[in-house]
This record gives structure tokens, sequence and C-alpha cells, in this order.
């Protein structure tokens, strides 16, 4: 097999075995673009640092690390349809879509392990720097994509006060 394009940030056995023992993995294959993923009633509704991650041939991407103080409600955030108020929900649906395009097979799990509200922002910190998450360390937008948000936004916003004046609202 080649060399992955994504090798810094493939976990080491040594991480791997951290993951593990600290994180339970769920069960399904996450995919963030299906807005009724049967899954979600089974994830916990516990405050948690969570770990999306790729997997494949015994390898663990490391994508991203985040915190919930109800885990379901904020993975569910991730399924929801494009919002411009949040796009920041979207990023991984759109890294998952743009993920193939770079290197097919890798299936997006889930883990999560249980962490009181006050330890949440901490604990996440602590594996952010242990895991060292692609999407977590995601460059700023060049001043192009930059503008080409912008352009979008007001574009959108545009057209709600348009149909907003023309209702009467």
């Amino acid at each position: 097999m080649a060399p992955s394009k994504l090798s810094n940030f493939i976990a080491s056995a040594e991480v791997q075995a951290d993951v593990e023992q600290a994180f339970t993995r769920h069960e399904f294959t996450l995919d963030f673009n299906d807005t009724k993923a049967g899954y979600l009633a089974s994830i916990p509704t516990t405050s948690s640092v969570y770990f999306v991650a790729g997997e494949r041939d015994g390898q663990v991407l490391s994508l991203y690390v985040g915190k919930a103080t109800d885990l379901r409600r904020r993975i569910r955030d991730y399924h929801r349809a494009f919002q411009v108020h949040c796009p920041n929900d979207r990023k991984l649906a759109f890294f998952q879509s743009w993920l193939p395009t770079i290197e097919p097979g890798w299936e997006l799990t889930l883990r999560s392990t249980s962490v009181h509200a006050p330890e949440l922002s901490a604990c996440e910190a602590d594996w952010i720097h242990r895991l060292a998450p692609m999407v977590n360390a995601t460059a700023p937008a060049d001043d192009a994509a930059r503008a080409n948000v912008e352009r979008a936004s007001g574009e959108y916003f545009r057209s709600w006060f348009a149909r907003r004046l023309a209702a009467g609202d």
C-alpha cells in the first residue's frame, strides 16, 4: 500500500492504545450528511469529551476532538443541514465529503469519555494536544476563500431581508 497522504494524522500504536483505554467506541459509522441518522438515539446525553476518528485497515486517523455538556445534542448538531449562522457545525460533514477525494476507504467513528462539566475544557485541551487532530488544527482560510464566504453570506442575508420586506413582516 502506498504511504498515506494523511500520515501526519495517523495515531501511533502507543496513542491508539491510550485512546482505546480512555474512550468508549460507539458501534456505528458516522454519516454527518444523514440528517436523520438512526444511531443518534444510542448516543449518551452525558457531558463528554469526544473523538471523531477515521478508521481503515487497523489505522486510526486523528480527525477531531470536541467537548459537550450533552454529547447526543452536540453530535446531532453536526448532522443538521447547513445553517449560515453556525457553519462550523458542518465542518465534519464537509470533511467527510472531501476525505474520499484524497484517500478512499476511511470510515468515521465516534469515541467518547464522560467528563464532569467543570473539567471538560481541560480534558479536551489535553486530548487535542495528545492527538493533534487534523480538523482542530485547520489553518484560517486564505483571503479568496474568506471573500467567497463573505459574498455568499451577504447574498443570503440580502435574500432574507428582501423576503421579509415582500411579506410585510
